[in-house]
């Protein structure tokens, strides 16, 4: 439900559209419950819902939490089987970029988005960057010299690391870099 999407990520604007939309916030009441799929822990998960339950008493937020992978697979399936359960989904750019493409989000220009640089905001309004993380290189160094340690990723195309790279073969991001 498109409105339960906002009632999650815009918080303060979601409060004023409470106050001018008495309808919405019956609607709200109604449903009573909303689910989040993510790739976030369920530590920050539940700290997010501990707050979110404070300001909306009368909605109960559930969630679905897997990789991200296996997210988009579930949201994707859902969907040719014609019944996405979803009602918010938190995920990584990848997998944010792909469900877009797919036709399998809405549009929102959150207010609260306007802040964040226009490279953590999709031009189309499908999605904002609410944090990054930082893949890094990290090497043996019992086994590599520094003096011969790739410096970024353009250099692990040299041939002398066929064979000697491992990574999570879940996490597909990595093939998107």
């Amino acid at each position: 439900v498109f409105w339960l999407t906002l009632l999650l990520l815009c918080g303060a604007s979601m409060a004023t559209a409470f106050a001018a939309d008495p309808q919405l916030i019956e609607r709200a009441k109604k449903e009573g419950t909303f689910l989040l799929y993510t790739s976030m822990n369920v530590p920050d998960v539940n700290q997010l819902f501990d707050g979110f339950r404070k300001k909306y008493p009368f909605i109960a937020p559930k969630s679905y939490t897997t990789r991200s992978a296996a997210l988009l697979q579930r949201i994707v399936t859902e969907a040719q089987a014609g019944r996405s359960l979803a009602d918010v989904v938190q995920g990584n750019a990848f997998t944010l970029y792909l469900l877009a493409k797919k036709g399998l989000t809405q549009p929102y220009p959150s207010p609260e988005a306007k802040p964040f640089p226009a490279s953590f905001r999709d031009p189309a309004g499908h999605w904002v960057a609410a944090y990054l993380q930082f893949n890094v290189i990290g090497y043996n160094t019992r086994q590599v010299a520094k003096s011969a340690a790739p410096k970024g990723y353009a250099d692990l195309l040299d041939p002398k690391w066929k064979g000697k790279m491992g990574m999570d073969d879940k996490q597909y991001i990595w093939f998107d870099g």
